[in-house]
């Protein structure tokens, strides 16, 4: 992931985070191994951003795919 983060010129700031700064996120998501970049819609019921996923999310799922097809 942090390799198709520095690929898309984005810069990881790994903090903890209020969920009032949750709510107001333009948008979210949650990646691991098992999922790569799956977009957060909603937190508590409540949209995150538009309330659909963002193109930050789409554009890291992409570039994790691209890279794990060649690596």
């Amino acid at each position: 992931m942090l390799d198709a983060i520095a690929a898309a010129g984005l810069r990881l700031n790994e903090r903890p985070f209020t969920p009032a700064e949750a709510y107001a996120a333009r948008e979210a998501f949650v990646t691991s191994a098992s999922q790569s970049v799956q977009p957060v819609v909603r937190i508590d019921g409540k949209p995150v951003g538009n309330g659909r996923p963002g193109p930050v999310a789409l554009a890291l799922r992409r570039a994790f795919h691209r890279h794990a097809e060649f690596s």
